[in-house]
This record gives structure tokens, sequence and C-alpha cells, in this order.
């Protein structure tokens, strides 16, 4: 697990089974058993004691529960402070085209069994996504199941980069995320660090710091980035290397050539044979 990265888990897909918000009564329990899905819990109130195979432990506010299918697993709570949390049932695949083949994995989750979330924005967003999923489970809407996948998707990976995103935190995540969508939206003009920092209100050392941290690079170079991703599309739809340069904030076509080559590894006109031809190459839906 330790060689596991966010990466690892991309294409990562949830089958759903089911999405609980229990309001437990003094009395709840279930007994000890194997199930063959994985089960996450959020605790936002009350306690509860759980068994997974011979260890036992005390679940509060803020804490996550996780188990494995392989596990055995018991829980009950208290009369005298009821469990309050949302669960989910689900097993999952993580999908990917390599090769010309579809290659499916299913990479072990990074989640210990037991754990308290501290990040108290990481929390609220957490609950946030568990109680719109698990309100949408209720209903008969057409929509209910894409809905519902694309909450807890957002969950896993929110734990995920939790987990393995060397201690980000939610807040900056959030943040660095608003100069992300303003890069997205505006690639085509000059952008400097100073209009990036301006857009979360902060100083340009501030942005460059926590964007790094989240990132692991800096701010103009993930918007060279984002630039050298549309180059890659506007050369599959047949522009000439000198427009496409101009159309994705460069006004120089020879700085573009060279940063592209030093972010893809080969010019544009040789990424665009090579593309052309791994397209050829794709078996037809």
């Amino acid at each position: 697990m330790t060689d596991l990265q966010v990466s690892s888990y991309d294409q990562l897909s949830p089958f759903l089974i089911k999405i609980v918000h229990r309001r437990a009564l003094p009395e709840w329990n279930f007994e000890l058993n194997t199930y063959p899905y994985h089960n996450l819990i959020i605790v936002y109130d009350g306690e509860a004691y759980y068994r997974c195979n011979n260890v036992v432990f005390k679940a509060t506010q803020g804490d996550l529960v996780y188990f494995r299918p392989t596990d055995r697993r018991q829980a009950w709570t208290t009369a005298k402070n009821p469990l309050r949390c949302y669960a989910v049932d689900f097993r999952y695949i993580c999908n990917e085209w390599a090769d010309n083949t579809w290659k499916i994995t299913e990479p072990p989750l990074p989640f210990q069994t037991h754990e308290t979330i501290k990040d108290s924005g990481l929390l609220t967003r957490l609950l946030e996504l568990f109680n719109q999923s698990a309100d949408m489970w209720l209903s008969e809407q057409p929509n209910r199941s894409s809905f519902c996948r694309a909450k807890i998707m957002e969950i896993l990976n929110l734990l995920i980069i939790w987990k393995l995103g060397d201690g980000v935190q939610y807040g900056k995540l959030q943040r660095v995320n608003q100069v992300i969508s303003y890069m997205t939206k505006h690639f085509a003009k000059p952008v400097s660090i100073q209009e990036l920092a301006d857009v979360i209100s902060i100083s340009t050392s501030h942005l460059r710091r926590i964007f790094r941290e989240t990132t692991g690079t800096t701010p103009i170079e993930y918007l060279i980035g984002i630039r050298i991703n549309k180059a890659k599309e506007l050369l599959m739809e047949g522009f000439l290397v000198t427009d496409i340069a101009s159309l994705v904030g460069f006004s120089d076509p020879y700085y573009f050539s060279k940063c592209f080559k030093k972010v893809v590894g080969i010019s544009p006109s040789q990424y665009r044979t090579l593309a052309l031809k791994d397209q050829e190459q794709r078996p037809s839906d």
C-alpha cells in the first residue's frame, strides 16, 4: 500500500449497495458477521463500539470507520449517547484504458479501520456529500444512481487525497481549486501570478506555497500544463502549430514549441503524427 499514490485511483468507479443516514435507537446493534462488500462510516454525533475481527474500538464525532470485505464486523451503540452517522456499502473497480485494452484493477483503499478526521473543513464537506446522497438514495428519481455514485466518488476521492496527499488541508484544496478553475477559463490570455493570487485574495508568496503543497508544482507550471493539454486537442483537430500557440496563450510560437517538448517529450508535430497513428489503431465502437 505504501507505493500507492492519489493517481492510482483516478479511474475509481464505485458500485453502490446501500447508503444510510443512521439515527440509532439505544438498543441498535448488529451481530458479528462478514459481508462481501466495503463499508465506510462517518460518525457525526453520539458513539458506538465496533469490532473488526478481534479488535474492539469506540467511535465518536469526527471518526471514520472502514471495513473491508474480509473483515468480521460487529457494532452496538449506547443508551446514553446513541449513534448518529452516515454509512455506505459498496464495491469498486478502477477501469483504465492501456495498451489498446481495458485493464481492471482494485487497488486497496488507503484507509485504516478507525481514524479521526481532524480537518474540520474536510469533515463538513464529507457530511454535506453524505447527507445529499443519503436523501437521494431514499428517492425514486430516475437519476438516483448516477447522482449518488458521483457524490460517493467525491467522498472517496477527498478521503484518498486526505490520506495520500501529504497532509493537504481541505481549505487549501478549495482555494487552489478556485485558482485552477480560473486558469481553465482564462488560459488563452496572459495571466500573471498576481492575477491568480487576487482570485482568492492572498499574497503571491502564499499562493505559491499552498499551490505547491497541494499540487506539487507552481501555479505558472500548472497553467502551462493546462495550455499544453488544450494544444493537444487543437493538434488533433488540424490547427497549425503557429495558430495553436496564440490560441492557448503563447505570444511566441518558438517558446510554445519549447514548452510543449519540455512537458510532452516530443515536438507538437511529432505528437500529432503519433497521436493520429494511435487513434487509427484503436478499436471502433
